[in-house]
């Protein structure tokens, strides 16, 4: 298992808000896209707690299914990439976990231009056949409407 990782920080009285950049230790296994073949998809449950000054839990909270990686998209300009010759040829990739990826996916708009007029089970059989057709790449068009 990992060591846990504790940040202190001083809140005051009334509303805090703490952002917490987690960094895991390069032995932690990586999260991989859908299909791609790089191993088992890690994932991670996250627990977070407020403890006061004499170490008494006050509240706490757990996150599942955080998973830990590491994203670079690719192109042209990228120094040493595939155009570093001057060929003319053009790139745009994704690298994650230091491997190339091969984008398969889709675009995807809104459901409905009325909200409330989808239901969950739909959305959810839309997104298995994204599965089921074997992409792991989804861009999500937002337009001004939240899925």
């Amino acid at each position: 298992g990992c060591q846990p990782q504790s940040q202190p920080v001083r809140l005051q009285a009334g509303n805090n808000t703490v952002s917490q950049i987690l960094t895991a230790p390069p032995t932690v296994p990586r999260w991989t896209p859908h299909l791609y073949g790089m191993g088992p998809r890690a994932l991670f449950d996250v627990a977070i707690s407020v403890l006061d000054g004499t170490s008494t839990v006050l509240t706490s909270h757990s996150v599942k299914n955080i998973g830990f990686r590491s994203i670079a998209l690719v192109t042209d300009s990228t120094p040493g990439g595939p155009d570093a010759n001057g060929s003319g040829n053009s790139s745009f990739y994704l690298m994650i976990n230091n491997q190339r990826v091969l984008c398969r996916g889709s675009n995807l708009v809104p459901f409905s231009m009325f909200n409330g007029q989808v239901t969950d089970a739909y959305i959810a059989r839309t997104l298995q056949s994204f599965v089921d057709a074997n992409m792991n790449t989804l861009r999500i068009w937002g337009g001004g409407t939240y899925l």
